[in-house]
Formats: structure tokens, C-alpha cells, sequence
């Protein structure tokens, strides 16, 4: 995988971090909700268990939560591809941050 962390004051007082992936085995980009460390990540997890917006792989031990950007990049159309790519994230982020700044 390749990534790059994105983080805010708000985020990084609390430990987390937002992480865009790139997963070559899976040809994907995904957004991720991760932690500064596993402990960061274990006690943030449970808070986004049952709330349907989010998803979470289990086998994923670096994320809270994470979300497909795009399953199938059109790399030859760069620019729709990053587009796909800064919507999706500031969705994610929108989405997310109401719940990680009550906790």
C-alpha cells in the first residue's frame, strides 16, 4: 500500500489522523480514520461500530474506519480520478468529524 496522512489541530490533539490509501493488491483508493498508535485506534474503534455511514475491516489493524474512494481509478483520466479522489475526502471528513469531536 502507499499513503499519504493528513491531519488538523483537532485531529491531532486526539491522536488521529486521516490516511488516503492507494491498495495495489486491491487496485484501490480508500480513505482511512487512523490513529497515532494502536492504543489511539482501539479506543476510538468501538465508537464507530454501529453507525452505518462507516465500514471497517477487521483484518485492517491500522484504521477506525475506512471507505472506497474508488474501487476501479481510471488512471489514463488523471484529472476526473482526483477529483473522485478530494470529493470523496472531504466527504469523509465531513462525515466523521461530528462524532470525533464529541469524544
Amino acid at each position: 500500500m502507499s499513503y499519504f496522512p493528513l491531519t488538523s489541530k483537532d485531529l491531532k490533539a486526539k491522536g488521529l489522523k486521516i490516511a488516503i490509501v492507494y491498495r495495489h493488491e486491491k487496485g484501490t483508493f480508500e480513505v482511512w480514520l487512523s490513529g497515532r498508535n494502536r492504543e489511539v485506534i482501539k479506543w476510538y474503534s468501538p465508537l464507530f461500530t454501529n453507525i452505518v455511514e462507516f465500514c471497517h475491516d477487521k483484518s485492517n489493524g491500522d484504521a477506525i474506519v475506512e471507505r472506497v474512494l474508488t474501487d476501479k481509478p481510471d488512471f489514463d483520466n488523471q484529472e476526473e480520478l482526483l477529483k473522485i479522489i478530494v470529493e470523496g475526502i472531504g466527504k469523509f471528513i465531513e462525515d466523521i468529524y461530528g462524532y470525533i469531536l464529541e469524544k
